[in-house]
């Protein structure tokens, strides 16, 4: 499949979980989002629309294409002989982060109180109180051991996507596709 018929068929399909989808299609749509991420990152950042958690454009763009990425990736593992219901895995390391934001907000608010562009010596300071602070570093142990997990998922699904198709051939009897 060619990019843009992968493209295509990533809109087309876009709300559809059921069937199957090749590496091909896949790849080419996933490097479709990517340029098009690229592009409105590009978009923000030229026209004062980017901040600390992103831009207006590339938050649209996000969500936009979050659908069709997502059946893209029910279809392929599907296509990959894998259960798609083991994308469910995904929400341990979301909701422990989701988790440990609600839990820590308090403690990390002073952090961004310091403002957008604190002095070298406003950073030793709070370096100082937050390491001396053990709450502070068995949170922020909890993030990593939180940003591991995800970090592992993320292989996992890479491998997924990247096996070959699992399909049976379609027997063909005079030039019909079974």
């Amino acid at each position: 499949m060619s990019f843009g018929e992968s493209i295509k068929s990533g809109w087309k399909n876009g709300t559809k979980f059921r069937g199957v989808s090749s590496r091909s299609e896949y790849w080419w749509f996933y490097l479709f989002a990517f340029i098009l991420g690229i592009g409105t990152s590009l978009i923000d950042t030229a026209f004062g629309l980017d901040n600390a958690f992103g831009g207006v454009i590339s938050s649209i763009a996000s969500l936009v294409l979050f659908l069709p990425r997502l059946t893209l990736l029910v279809r392929r593992f599907r296509d990959a002989g894998v259960s798609p219901l083991w994308l469910i895995s995904a929400l341990v390391p979301i909701s422990g982060l989701v988790s440990w934001v609600i839990n820590n907000f308090e403690r990390f608010r002073i952090i961004f109180e310091q403002g957008p562009n604190p002095s070298e010596a406003e950073v030793r300071a709070l370096a100082k109180q937050l390491v001396a602070d053990q709450a502070f570093v068995d949170s922020f142990m909890q993030l990593l051991a939180i940003l591991a997990l995800a970090f592992m998922y993320g292989i996992f699904e890479l491998v997924i996507t990247l096996l070959p198709t699992k399909r049976p051939k379609q027997p063909v009897v005079a030039g019909i596709v079974y």
